[in-house]
């Protein structure tokens, strides 16, 4: 069955519905992190023009399908860059999937994906971030004609868009934001982040849209790259206050015009702009309030809040490694990290006031004491150092002869026998 839209950008769009699990504060597989469009609905149609109301209309007609080839592609590689914009094809999110919508070919298409997602009632607080980059030809039609790409929320209580969560954008040379490729006639728009507060919607079904377009004339093409991130609760970063720290660095969602940083009562106003940094540090429990105003034209006004908690952070390491004179240690490796999340940074350095940080801690061919600090997801930091040990193998001494009688047990792992071998080596016996 064909629904139609009229629209001014091209769409299609994917309808499902979905819960939350436990494990996690966002809908499942909105951030495509099982490597697929589970939960998603995909759709492909075509673009066209008609008179609507005395007006030309942008009108796309769109079609349920599977995942097509080359219009709807969950991608994965870090090292891939997009043809035209040289920027990752992956989010600058962490995110390990990304899509990508639609593609450069031509010929009046249009693709769309849709997440139907019910707003949690036990949550006072809830955000959808996106990331998307777009990328266009520009043939200066009319702008009715032109390749195209949008983001939308849909109140299903009112069959209405949320005006503060849905934008449009048409391929244009003076779209802010977007650059000249160097490909003649081709603009592109690197990631960019856009939050949406939807706090207000508890209970209600939101359909959140994603659609590009080709130009309606056929011969020219517009796609996008797109993630939506799996924190669905505070869109204010940083809100961990380590222990021993003199300050705390909080940071907005990206996006907005004007960022004003309060207390509570907003009695006392920290600070502007995207990223503060408060001294003294706040205590666990301290509320921060942040007003953001967007860019005109993208969005409403808006005050989201954090609660300060407090944060730690323990550091796993192996205390010391052996290996033989001609032998290289790669200090990076995980097997020297006992039980380590995944989302924590490492620096290597020569020195315990980490002064002298390590040029290539891959290939470390020098005995001595090194230092790994370590930085976890919430901003908190510990510090502890390994000790390498690069053994020459002649200077081993090991009993080479032992003489008993035909019933005697011999322990080889007498001191008896090895008589000289650093502590810590794994020895084998054949």
């Amino acid at each position: 069955m064909k629904t139609t839209q009229l629209i001014g950008l091209v769409l299609i769009s994917f309808l499902l519905e979905i819960g939350f699990s436990h494990a996690q504060n966002c809908p499942e597989n909105i951030g495509f992190e099982l490597g697929n469009f589970n939960k998603w609905q995909t759709y492909i149609g075509s673009v066209s023009t008609d008179l609507v109301s005395d007006k030309i209309t942008n009108i796309v007609t769109v079609t349920p399908s599977a995942p097509s080839f080359l219009r709807h592609t969950v991608i994965n590689s870090k090292t891939a860059k997009d043809l035209y914009g040289e920027f990752p094809v992956l989010a600058p999110n962490g995110s390990s999937y990304s899509v990508k919508l639609g593609n450069d070919g031509n010929g009046k298409q249009a693709e769309r994906i849709s997440y139907l997602i019910t707003v949690p009632t036990d949550k006072s607080v809830f955000n959808i971030t996106y990331q998307y980059a777009v990328v266009f030809q520009d043939p200066n039609h009319i702008a009715s004609d032109q390749p195209r790409f949008n983001a939308k929320v849909l109140d299903l209580s009112t069959n209405t868009y949320i005006t503060c969560a849905s934008f449009e954008y048409i391929a244009t040379s003076n779209l802010p934001g977007f650059k000249n490729s160097k490909y003649a006639g081709v603009i592109y728009k690197d990631w960019t982040p856009v939050s949406i507060n939807l706090s207000g919607y508890q209970g209600k079904q939101l359909l959140l849209e994603f659609t590009t377009a080709d130009c309606t004339q056929s011969g020219h093409f517009g796609y996008a790259y797109i993630d939506v991130n799996e924190n669905c609760e505070s869109i204010i970063q940083g809100n961990t206050s380590c222990e021993n720290s003199s300050d705390i660095t909080l940071s907005g969602p990206a996006g907005y015009e004007f960022y004003k940083w309060y207390n509570a009562d907003k009695t006392i106003k920290y600070g502007e702009g995207e990223k503060i940094v408060i001294k003294p540090s706040l205590k666990e429990g301290d509320k921060v309030i942040l007003d953001l105003v967007p860019f005109n034209g993208f969005g409403c006004s808006n005050s989201v809040s954090t609660v300060i908690v407090k944060g730690t952070f323990d550091l796993n390491l192996v205390n010391v490694v052996n290996a033989c004179s001609n032998e290289t240690i790669d200090l990076t490796a995980s097997k020297y990290l006992i039980n380590m999340p995944s989302k924590v940074t490492y620096e290597y350095f020569s020195d315990v006031e980490l002064k002298k940080p390590l040029p290539n801690p891959t290939k470390i061919t020098t005995s001595g004491i090194y230092y790994v600090k370590a930085t976890s997801e919430n901003g908190c930091s510990a510090v502890k150092p390994i000790e390498l040990i690069f053994n020459d193998a002649s200077n081993f001494d090991v009993v080479a002869e032992v003489k008993t009688c035909a019933n005697e047990v011999v322990d080889l792992t007498s001191s008896l026998i090895q008589k000289r071998i650093p502590a810590g080596l794994q020895i084998s016996y054949y």
